[in-house]
């Protein structure tokens, strides 16, 4: 296991669907609060874009599309985008082989993961997916990634942020449907 030293530029990604993405709000401000100096971006499906955005201790948000091409050249594009940001570690905590051949592409020193049939080998750091025997909740899981890199799991008081301006709209919708 490589050691992750003081990582300055941190991507944590999460491509699929809205639930598992919440899911990993914890893991992502566990991450933020040992690692504070630390930029981190999230890898979200773009249509949870603006969601995570607001979500505290993202500094920047990165859509990922897998549209229907074939699942090698996503990686390549992906990797492509990363390499461009520098990071020093990354967090993959979808288990797709399109992510983890695009961070080992991408050259970033420290990925840790699920290890999941051949991919596991370009991770550095790697847990076992136990995720489908339901022993423990989803949240639990997805701070493991963060343990397995040896940093605390303390999870600092926060929540969703608020939306005035999306509410007040929800409002004024109601109020003019009656």
């Amino acid at each position: 296991m490589h050691p992750i030293g003081a990582p300055r530029r941190v991507v944590f990604i999460r491509t699929d669907r809205l639930g598992e993405t919440l899911l990993n709000l914890p893991a992502i401000a566990a991450l933020n609060a040992a690692l504070p100096n630390a930029e981190l971006t999230v890898v979200v499906h773009p249509a949870l874009q603006d969601l995570i955005a607001a979500a505290p201790g993202v500094d920047c948000v990165l859509p990922y599309d897998d549209a229907d091409t074939p699942w090698w050249i996503r990686a390549f594009r992906f990797a492509k985008v990363l390499r461009s940001h520098r990071f020093d570690l990354a967090i993959v905590s979808n288990p797709k082989k399109e992510l983890h051949v695009a961070v080992w592409l991408a050259g970033i020193p420290c990925r840790v993961g699920y290890g999941r049939k051949w991919g596991r080998w370009l991770l550095t750091h790697r847990i076992d997916d136990r995720k489908a025997l339901g022993e423990r909740h989803e949240v639990e899981y997805n701070l493991d990634l963060i343990r397995a890199l040896g940093l605390p799991t303390t999870i600092p008081p926060w929540q969703l942020p608020h939306f005035e301006r999306e509410q007040a709209e929800v409002f004024q919708l109601l109020e003019r449907q009656g």
